[in-house]
Formats: C-alpha cells, structure tokens, sequence
C-alpha cells in the first residue's frame, strides 16, 4: 500500500503522526485519519505497508476527513459501513428508469 496525502490542491505536505494505531495527516485546517490493522510506515513523505490477503480474508484501510480543530472519532466498522453503502445505492438505482443499449 502506498498512500501519499497532499492538501491544498497538492502543495502542502502534512505532518503525519500516529497514535493509538491510527495515522493522522495534518496540514492547516485539514485532518486526514487512517484506521486499519496493517502496520504502515513512512518513507520519502509517503506511507506505506507490505501486507498479504489470503482467500477470503479481509484486510480494511478506513481514510476519514475531518477538520483538523474537531477530536477524532472511533473509526467505523469498515464491512458494515460497505454493505449499507451498497445497500443504498441498490435501492436509489432501481428508482432509475433507463432505457436503452
């Protein structure tokens, strides 16, 4: 994994700090927060993470916004969260009425 944050359209490098095993991206009034399990590192302004999924194995990165002046939250349950993402797209979708090839 390789995640390299700017803000401010690419011109800002943020701090990175981790704690409590989450990383955090600040920059001004911008918060990037990183949840997940896998241990990442960083190297040349960049973190980074070697990892291997087996089959059927699940592995969740959670990136979340938040204005930098508000406390962190508890991370979300990543599964979850995707399955009642999917859900609601389901059904807005299936109000559409295309027609066509």
């Amino acid at each position: 994994m390789e995640l390299v944050i700017r803000f401010d359209c690419g011109s800002i490098v943020p701090w990175v700090r981790r704690a409590n095993g989450t990383l955090f991206a600040t920059a001004g009034p911008d918060t990037l927060e990183l949840h997940t399990l896998v241990l990442t590192c960083g190297e040349h302004m960049t973190s980074t993470a070697s990892f291997e999924v087996g089959v059927g194995e699940c592995v969740p990165f959670v990136l979340n916004y938040r204005p930098s002046h508000v406390p962190a939250q508890e991370p979300v349950d990543a599964g979850s969260t995707l399955a009642q993402t999917h859900s609601r797209w389901q059904d807005w979708s299936q109000r559409c009425s295309y027609q066509g090839g």
